[in-house]
Protein backbone atom coordinates (compact mmCIF):
# COMPACT_ATOMS: atom_id res chain seq x y z
CA UNK A 1 0.00 0.00 0.00
CA UNK A 2 2.69 2.22 0.69
CA UNK A 3 4.50 2.28 -2.81
CA UNK A 4 1.16 2.21 -4.66
CA UNK A 5 0.14 5.99 -2.77
CA UNK A 6 3.43 7.18 -3.14
CA UNK A 7 3.48 6.34 -6.52
CA UNK A 8 0.06 8.10 -6.82
CA UNK A 9 1.28 11.26 -4.79
CA UNK A 10 3.90 11.63 -8.07
CA UNK A 11 0.88 12.54 -10.37
CA UNK A 12 -0.88 14.93 -7.91
CA UNK A 13 0.82 18.04 -8.91
CA UNK A 14 -0.21 17.48 -12.87
CA UNK A 15 -4.02 17.74 -11.78
CA UNK A 16 -3.42 20.94 -9.51
CA UNK A 17 -2.71 19.09 -5.74
CA UNK A 18 -0.41 20.35 -3.90
CA UNK A 19 1.91 19.68 -0.98
CA UNK A 20 -0.41 21.29 1.65
CA UNK A 21 -2.92 18.03 1.49
CA UNK A 22 -5.18 19.41 -1.20
CA UNK A 23 -5.63 15.09 -2.61
CA UNK A 24 -9.20 16.71 -4.46
CA UNK A 25 -7.45 16.39 -7.99
CA UNK A 26 -6.78 12.77 -7.37
CA UNK A 27 -9.61 10.32 -8.83
CA UNK A 28 -10.82 6.99 -7.50
CA UNK A 29 -12.87 4.53 -9.83
CA UNK A 30 -14.11 0.56 -9.81
CA UNK A 31 -14.02 -1.89 -12.77
CA UNK A 32 -15.98 -4.92 -12.84
CA UNK A 33 -15.21 -7.76 -14.90
CA UNK A 34 -18.21 -10.52 -14.37
CA UNK A 35 -18.38 -13.86 -16.21
CA UNK A 36 -21.79 -15.39 -15.56
CA UNK A 37 -24.33 -18.17 -16.81
CA UNK A 38 -27.59 -16.00 -18.36
CA UNK A 39 -29.50 -19.32 -18.19
CA UNK A 40 -31.35 -20.88 -15.38
CA UNK A 41 -29.94 -24.16 -15.99
CA UNK A 42 -26.68 -25.08 -17.84
CA UNK A 43 -24.12 -27.57 -18.71
CA UNK A 44 -23.50 -31.06 -18.59
CA UNK A 45 -22.31 -33.41 -15.44
CA UNK A 46 -20.40 -35.97 -15.92
CA UNK A 47 -20.20 -36.72 -12.38
CA UNK A 48 -23.46 -36.50 -10.98
CA UNK A 49 -24.09 -38.77 -8.24
CA UNK A 50 -26.98 -40.32 -6.54
CA UNK A 51 -25.13 -40.79 -2.97
CA UNK A 52 -21.66 -40.35 -2.09
CA UNK A 53 -19.08 -41.31 -4.84
CA UNK A 54 -21.47 -43.68 -6.30
CA UNK A 55 -21.95 -42.96 -9.79
CA UNK A 56 -25.25 -43.49 -11.86
CA UNK A 57 -25.80 -45.53 -14.54
CA UNK A 58 -26.14 -42.18 -16.90
CA UNK A 59 -24.65 -38.89 -15.43
CA UNK A 60 -26.67 -36.04 -16.46
CA UNK A 61 -25.41 -34.79 -19.43
CA UNK A 62 -28.37 -31.37 -19.76
CA UNK A 63 -29.08 -28.81 -17.76
CA UNK A 64 -27.23 -30.24 -14.68
CA UNK A 65 -25.78 -26.83 -13.21
CA UNK A 66 -28.01 -24.04 -12.03
CA UNK A 67 -26.96 -20.78 -13.80
CA UNK A 68 -26.83 -17.21 -12.34
CA UNK A 69 -30.60 -17.01 -14.50
CA UNK A 70 -30.00 -12.80 -15.63
CA UNK A 71 -29.52 -10.47 -18.21
CA UNK A 72 -26.24 -7.80 -18.31
CA UNK A 73 -26.36 -5.52 -15.93
CA UNK A 74 -24.22 -2.59 -13.96
CA UNK A 75 -26.13 -3.64 -10.06
CA UNK A 76 -23.35 -4.64 -7.97
CA UNK A 77 -25.82 -5.64 -5.13
CA UNK A 78 -24.42 -9.40 -4.67
CA UNK A 79 -27.55 -10.54 -3.12
CA UNK A 80 -29.23 -10.55 -5.88
CA UNK A 81 -26.33 -10.82 -8.76
CA UNK A 82 -24.23 -13.87 -8.79
CA UNK A 83 -21.45 -14.91 -11.24
CA UNK A 84 -18.98 -17.41 -11.94
CA UNK A 85 -16.11 -15.30 -12.42
CA UNK A 86 -16.15 -11.80 -10.19
CA UNK A 87 -12.93 -9.17 -10.94
CA UNK A 88 -12.86 -5.95 -9.07
CA UNK A 89 -10.30 -3.57 -9.63
CA UNK A 90 -9.90 0.02 -7.95
CA UNK A 91 -7.29 2.66 -9.71
CA UNK A 92 -6.52 5.97 -9.06
CA UNK A 93 -5.95 8.58 -11.44
CA UNK A 94 -4.32 10.07 -13.14
CA UNK A 95 -1.86 7.30 -14.42
CA UNK A 96 -4.29 4.65 -13.89
CA UNK A 97 -2.99 3.06 -10.44
CA UNK A 98 -4.08 -0.18 -9.44
CA UNK A 99 -5.26 0.40 -5.59
CA UNK A 100 -6.08 -2.72 -4.93
CA UNK A 101 -8.00 -6.12 -6.61
CA UNK A 102 -10.70 -8.87 -5.64
CA UNK A 103 -11.55 -11.89 -7.39
CA UNK A 104 -14.32 -14.41 -6.33
CA UNK A 105 -17.29 -16.81 -7.57
CA UNK A 106 -20.57 -17.32 -6.14
CA UNK A 107 -21.60 -21.06 -5.16
CA UNK A 108 -21.91 -23.35 -7.86
CA UNK A 109 -24.82 -25.80 -7.46
CA UNK A 110 -24.79 -29.41 -9.14
CA UNK A 111 -28.62 -30.23 -9.48
CA UNK A 112 -28.45 -33.64 -9.34
CA UNK A 113 -25.98 -34.76 -6.78
CA UNK A 114 -26.89 -35.03 -2.91
CA UNK A 115 -25.35 -32.77 -0.45
CA UNK A 116 -23.15 -32.22 0.56
CA UNK A 117 -21.49 -32.79 -2.80
CA UNK A 118 -23.98 -30.89 -4.71
CA UNK A 119 -22.50 -27.61 -4.00
CA UNK A 120 -18.47 -25.94 -4.29
CA UNK A 121 -16.85 -22.39 -4.59
CA UNK A 122 -14.51 -21.90 -7.12
CA UNK A 123 -11.43 -19.46 -6.60
CA UNK A 124 -10.76 -17.68 -9.73
CA UNK A 125 -7.02 -15.60 -10.41
CA UNK A 126 -6.70 -12.45 -11.50
CA UNK A 127 -3.29 -11.76 -13.35
CA UNK A 128 -2.19 -7.92 -13.56
CA UNK A 129 0.15 -6.56 -15.68
CA UNK A 130 0.79 -3.14 -16.53
CA UNK A 131 2.86 -2.59 -19.43
CA UNK A 132 3.14 1.28 -19.14
CA UNK A 133 1.13 4.38 -17.31
CA UNK A 134 -2.85 4.31 -18.09
CA UNK A 135 -2.62 0.99 -19.64
CA UNK A 136 -3.40 -2.24 -17.45
CA UNK A 137 -3.80 -6.17 -19.10
CA UNK A 138 -5.61 -8.35 -16.62
CA UNK A 139 -6.26 -12.08 -17.06
CA UNK A 140 -8.87 -14.14 -15.34
CA UNK A 141 -8.61 -17.35 -14.71
CA UNK A 142 -11.61 -20.15 -12.58
CA UNK A 143 -12.94 -23.24 -13.27
CA UNK A 144 -15.89 -25.81 -12.13
CA UNK A 145 -14.82 -26.16 -8.29
CA UNK A 146 -17.31 -29.39 -9.12
CA UNK A 147 -15.74 -31.09 -11.85
CA UNK A 148 -12.09 -32.59 -11.54
CA UNK A 149 -9.78 -31.41 -14.05
CA UNK A 150 -12.28 -29.16 -16.02
CA UNK A 151 -10.86 -26.32 -18.27
CA UNK A 152 -10.62 -23.07 -16.80
CA UNK A 153 -12.81 -19.99 -18.14
CA UNK A 154 -10.28 -17.57 -19.55
CA UNK A 155 -10.78 -13.84 -20.32
CA UNK A 156 -7.93 -11.06 -20.95
CA UNK A 157 -8.84 -7.43 -20.77
CA UNK A 158 -7.03 -4.96 -22.36
CA UNK A 159 -7.59 -1.44 -20.82
CA UNK A 160 -6.60 1.83 -21.16
CA UNK A 161 -7.96 5.32 -18.76
CA UNK A 162 -6.96 8.82 -19.45
CA UNK A 163 -7.82 11.32 -17.04
CA UNK A 164 -9.21 14.51 -17.62
CA UNK A 165 -10.62 17.26 -14.62
CA UNK A 166 -13.65 15.99 -15.05
CA UNK A 167 -13.87 12.38 -16.05
CA UNK A 168 -12.04 9.21 -17.20
CA UNK A 169 -12.54 7.38 -20.94
CA UNK A 170 -11.94 4.06 -21.19
CA UNK A 171 -10.74 2.33 -24.01
CA UNK A 172 -9.37 -1.57 -24.29
CA UNK A 173 -10.33 -4.98 -26.01
CA UNK A 174 -11.56 -8.52 -24.54
CA UNK A 175 -10.78 -11.88 -25.39
CA UNK A 176 -10.52 -15.49 -24.04
CA UNK A 177 -12.73 -18.25 -24.87
CA UNK A 178 -16.19 -16.94 -25.59
CA UNK A 179 -18.24 -19.12 -23.00
CA UNK A 180 -20.75 -17.82 -21.19
CA UNK A 181 -21.11 -14.70 -21.17
CA UNK A 182 -18.90 -11.38 -19.83
CA UNK A 183 -19.57 -7.88 -19.31
CA UNK A 184 -17.24 -4.96 -18.29
CA UNK A 185 -18.07 -1.64 -16.60
CA UNK A 186 -16.98 0.92 -14.66
CA UNK A 187 -18.21 2.47 -11.44
CA UNK A 188 -17.12 6.14 -10.08
CA UNK A 189 -16.68 7.58 -6.84
CA UNK A 190 -20.59 8.43 -6.67
CA UNK A 191 -21.68 5.11 -7.48
CA UNK A 192 -22.86 6.06 -11.12
CA UNK A 193 -21.58 3.08 -13.62
CA UNK A 194 -21.15 3.12 -17.38
CA UNK A 195 -21.26 -0.19 -19.30
CA UNK A 196 -17.77 -0.41 -21.40
CA UNK A 197 -18.52 -3.85 -23.04
CA UNK A 198 -20.70 -6.85 -23.19
CA UNK A 199 -20.22 -10.02 -24.68
CA UNK A 200 -22.92 -12.94 -25.25
CA UNK A 201 -21.65 -16.30 -25.93
CA UNK A 202 -22.84 -17.69 -29.07
CA UNK A 203 -23.04 -21.21 -28.05
CA UNK A 204 -26.12 -22.85 -26.48
CA UNK A 205 -26.17 -23.39 -22.65
CA UNK A 206 -24.82 -27.31 -22.64
CA UNK A 207 -22.67 -27.51 -25.69
CA UNK A 208 -20.96 -24.20 -24.53
CA UNK A 209 -18.29 -26.25 -21.87
CA UNK A 210 -17.94 -28.91 -23.97
CA UNK A 211 -16.38 -26.48 -26.97
CA UNK A 212 -15.88 -23.19 -26.51
CA UNK A 213 -13.69 -23.75 -22.86
CA UNK A 214 -10.03 -24.55 -25.28
CA UNK A 215 -7.12 -22.96 -25.66
CA UNK A 216 -8.58 -21.32 -28.68
CA UNK A 217 -9.01 -17.80 -28.04
CA UNK A 218 -11.86 -15.37 -30.12
CA UNK A 219 -11.96 -11.58 -29.75
CA UNK A 220 -14.81 -10.98 -27.64
CA UNK A 221 -15.20 -6.74 -28.22
CA UNK A 222 -13.74 -3.83 -27.95
CA UNK A 223 -14.65 -0.78 -26.61
CA UNK A 224 -13.14 3.34 -27.54
CA UNK A 225 -13.52 6.35 -25.67
CA UNK A 226 -16.17 5.69 -23.39
CA UNK A 227 -16.40 8.19 -20.58
CA UNK A 228 -17.51 8.84 -17.21
CA UNK A 229 -17.45 11.58 -14.81
CA UNK A 230 -14.63 11.59 -12.36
Amino acid sequence: MFSLLNIAGSFWPQLGANASGNFAAVIKQTLYVRIFAPWKTFGPDPFAYTNGYIPVVKPCVLDCFLGDNRSFTTTVNKDVVTSRINGVLQFLFPGMVELNNKTYSDLTTAIYRRPPLNTGTSHPTVTVTVPSDDYLDLEFEGADPLVPLAPDIDDELVITGRATPGQVCYSGWLSGDGFPNTEVFIVNSKGQAETLLTYATTSSRNAGPWTLLSPITINMGSFSNICIAK
